[in-house]
């Protein structure tokens, strides 16, 4: 029994000999998993103090960590170079903006420009919006423009069934006497009324003198009309203009000047009295003369009609409240009516004074007179083409 007692002792003693050899292992092992948690974060920070601790003790640093440092360095330039190639404030963006042309004063000086305009309009756009709220309420009047031949005899008689207007194509007493529903200032108050357009204060004591008789009204122009010095940007007038293709205005029933009465639609009998209406003064871009301003007021001559003069009817143009387009006239009836909370219908613009026509060239019946009168209007045609798109139905996409 004593040799069996010594193999157990024995067997004891080597089980516990492994057992220590094992706890041994196991440290060692924990001691190089925290040398190399070390070593990789004195590869991720060079600078702390248990990197330091190393060198300090003289022993050289652990070789393995030099790929990590390598590695570090590299990630580290590939990122600033990605941020040198994208920051506005780099180098390479300083030396690719010094390589671009600079912005001459043309195009900085268009773009302040683009930037104005913008808010110019904008004010423009609030003004007009407390123009219609002040309609709204009763406190602003209706002014319409009225070009002969764009469409005033139809607005005003829709209007005279909205509210009290002037008698005669809502622009003055008519035949009779005044009634009540169109009444009509004493010729006392006329007297006294002191409408100068000289004095600054015209559109309001214009405004202040007309309301009180009506809702609307209407001045008719066949010439200059001197529109510019009118405050169209008042807070009691709504202000609205018909725009017309002048090739159909040109051949409208009721002829301008002398031609008025002698001058019916083309025929091949009436040729040469065509194209004297053609190179007539008073058929000469007739809108644009009256919408020109002042100092432009004998800008307009045919073919040779000047830019400015053409600038200066738009910027009147852009002054309006509304702008209408006569050739969807009906239209653009009902949307002034939903803008101003009228009732108005299409049905009311069913009338034998405005149907629809054949076009312009068929209707002249000569390509050569077709061709001149659109050379001779090409001013007054381009400002009907810009107001169309300034509508308040834009009617080539109904």
């Amino acid at each position: 029994m004593q040799p069996q007692t010594t193999i157990e002792l024995s067997q004891t003693k080597s089980e516990a000999e492994e057992e220590e050899e094992h706890v041994e292992g196991e440290e060692r092992e924990e001691q190089q998993s925290l040398i190399g948690t070390r070593e990789v974060n004195c590869d991720i920070a060079l600078t702390s103090s248990s990197c330091k601790e190393s060198s300090d003790n003289g022993e050289p640093p652990n070789q393995s960590s030099w790929p990590h440092v390598i590695l570090y360095l590299l990630s580290t330039l590939a990122v600033v170079g990605i941020v040198a190639f994208v920051s506005p404030f780099s180098p390479l963006a300083i030396f690719d903006a010094k390589d671009q042309p600079a912005m001459d004063s043309s195009s900085s000086s268009l773009l302040v420009e683009a930037t104005t305009s913008f808010e110019v309009q904008a004010r423009k756009d609030v003004k007009k919006q407390q123009q219609i709220s002040n309609y709204i309420k009763g406190t602003a009047i209706i002014r319409n423009i009225h070009i002969t031949h764009h469409a005033g005899t139809s607005i005003c008689g829709q209007m005279k069934r909205l509210g009290p207007t002037p008698a005669f194509a809502c622009m003055g007493k008519g035949k009779y006497n005044a009634t009540l529903d169109h009444p009509w200032p004493t010729e006392e108050a006329l007297a006294n009324s002191h409408l100068n357009k000289q004095d600054s204060n015209y559109t309001a004591e214009w405004v202040k003198f007309w309301r009180p008789y009506f809702h609307f009204k209407s001045d008719e122009y066949q010439k200059f009309g001197d529109l510019h010095k009118t405050n169209w940007e008042y807070e009691n007038l709504v202000s609205m203009i018909v725009m017309r293709d002048p090739l159909e205005r040109f051949l409208s029933g009721g002829k301008c000047g002398a031609f008025h009465a002698k001058l019916g639609d083309p025929t091949e009998d009436n040729q040469d009295m065509y194209w004297e209406y053609a190179n007539s003064a008073c058929a000469d871009n007739y809108a644009l003369r009256v919408l020109a301003n002042e100092s432009s007021q004998n800008c307009v001559h045919g073919e040779d009609t000047s830019i400015a003069c053409l600038e200066s009817a738009k910027n009147l143009l852009n002054r309006f409240t509304f702008i209408l387009d006569n050739s969807c006239l009906a239209d653009s009836m009902v949307a002034l009516g939903d803008a101003l909370n009228l009732t108005i219908t299409k049905e009311g613009f069913e009338s034998r004074l405005h149907h629809e026509h054949p076009p312009t060239r068929d209707r002249l019946g000569n390509d050569t007179l077709y061709e001149y009168v659109k050379r001779r209007f090409r001013r007054d045609i381009e400002l009907y083409e810009w107001s169309k798109e300034r509508s308040i139905v834009v009617c080539d996409v109904l």
